[in-house]
């Protein structure tokens, strides 16, 4: 989860005292020295923020251009529900007094996963961690843990935070208690999980407040309330935080945490066959065995494609637990990213399923044209020369792409096909809008539009 109070921290750090509406859309990982991305920062619009990173070095007037977006949401540089004479409590006596069963931070850490990597100052700062009765939660069950951050801890105290990333990422470790047997102290679920969305995150201090530090001094509580479980998700709780004396200073309404479909999260950096830079949570196989084509009715051409993309994703969605895929369009012009702009952006509203859209040019000015196009955020321009299918573009990498776009004409077929079996990840899929001039048709300028699909698999 560690990534996800990256995101969290730098909205606190612009002034941020509600953050709503977050969606984590990729794992931000920096391996040291020359690792991608190397630069990153919050891109501010209005009330609408982004973490942004950049993946391919490049440069826009001598600063970084931050092309991807790793989370968005909104924000408010004031709490209009913060009333000095009532501040919000927590009655941590009472639920200490009704723990049913308890553990030391050591046991907690000692039994998590060695998947989390959870080690040195994550440790050191959770004490106690007990599991309460609270009739409003699932299974009837709360959890509360004490934490301790001393003053002199490193690089929490007086670093600029408004409060430190690996506080934030303790505090929300805290969930994984639903997953053990505190009694006999083992980690019962097989699985790792990783944060998908929080719909609001509140400070509870003056507006003139720059920093938590002063709630940390004597050490925190977390209450920790599990609202919505499944067996395989959806995992959403909420967070209460206070200071030793009970005030509290910030909550955490609806953490949505998902299960990673493997064992292990794949390193971000890895650009192998089967080990994909695309995300680092999800299945790799994309096409699902038993998918099949919608109907056409009444829909042709550029209409179809649109209709087969968003049914092709939606599949990969609902059916493998996919949240995020790379899409390559080869067309010269912009026709097929105008035909699949709604989609796009549907698709991210309503499955919160999110598109990293490559739009392909000879140059960098046409590819900007196909980019411009486009209503939906995620646009990248790459050159490649849709002519041939040749490229020497470093932003798109061998089988990184899982679905590409291309609108073909039958008699000037590129040389160059094998580029996109090449660029497909396992089991990617070509569409391809073909057209044939038919000379049986009295107008020469009437053509037959067909629409070819196919799925490159290999064993993963």
């Amino acid at each position: 989860m560690t990534f996800a109070r990256r995101y969290t921290e730098a909205i606190l750090e612009n002034g941020a005292f509600i953050v709503e509406n977050m969606k984590v859309l990729k794992p931000f990982v920096l391996n040291g020295h020359d690792s991608i991305p190397g630069h990153a920062g919050v891109i501010i619009n209005g009330d609408h923020w982004e973490f942004r990173g950049s993946t391919n070095s490049k440069y826009v007037d001598g600063k970084p251009l931050l092309e991807t977006v790793y989370a968005s949401g909104y924000f408010k540089r004031n709490n209009p529900d913060y009333d000095p004479e009532n501040l919000p409590s927590l009655d941590v006596e009472s639920l200490l007094d009704s723990s049913l069963v308890s553990m030391t931070g050591d046991e907690f850490y000692n039994n998590i996963p060695s998947s989390y990597g959870y080690v040195d100052h994550f440790r050191n700062y959770t004490k106690e961690l007990h599991a309460v009765p609270y009739p409003e939660c699932w299974a009837g069950k709360a959890y509360v843990a004490r934490l301790e951050i001393p003053e002199g801890t490193p690089d929490v105290y007086g670093s600029g935070y408004c409060i430190h990333p690996g506080i934030l990422d303790s505090i929300t470790q805290i969930g994984l208690c639903m997953f053990m047997n505190m009694t006999n102290k083992t980690f019962d679920f097989n699985g790792t999980f990783l944060p998908v969305s929080m719909k609001r995150l509140t400070r509870w201090d003056p507006v003139d407040s720059l920093s938590a530090e002063e709630h940390l001094k004597n050490g925190i509580y977390v209450l920790y309330k599990p609202k919505v479980w499944g067996a395989k998700g959806p995992f959403v709780s909420d967070y209460v935080i206070s200071d030793a004396s009970g005030r509290v200073f910030f909550t955490i309404d609806e953490f949505e945490i998902a299960l990673a479909p493997e064992p292990e999260p794949v390193p971000i950096t890895d650009y192998t066959m089967h080990q994909r830079i695309v995300t680092t949570w999800q299945p790799k196989a994309f096409v699902t065995p038993d998918y099949t084509l919608p109907p056409t009715g009444a829909h042709g051409g550029h209409s179809y494609l649109a209709e087969v993309l968003e049914s092709l994703l939606v599949n990969a969605r609902t059916r493998t637990n996919r949240f995020v895929s790379r899409i390559l369009d080869l067309d010269p012009t912009d026709s097929i990213a105008r035909a699949v702009d709604a989609k796009l952006s549907s698709l991210l509203a309503t499955h919160r399923f999110s598109v990293d859209y490559f739009a392909a040019g000879v140059d960098g000015e046409s590819a900007d044209v196909k980019v411009n196009a486009l209503r939906y955020p995620h646009g990248r321009s790459t050159i490649i020369d849709t002519a041939t299918f040749s490229s020497q573009s470093v932003s798109i990498r061998t089988a990184t792409v899982d679905v590409i776009l291309a609108n073909l004409d039958i008699a000037k077929t590129p040389a160059n096909l094998d580029l996109i079996p090449q660029l497909l990840a396992p089991s990617g899929a070509a569409i391809f809008l073909v057209h044939c001039l038919s000379p049986r048709l009295s107008l020469n300028s009437t053509s037959l539009t067909c629409i070819f699909f196919f799925s490159r698999r290999r064993p993963l």
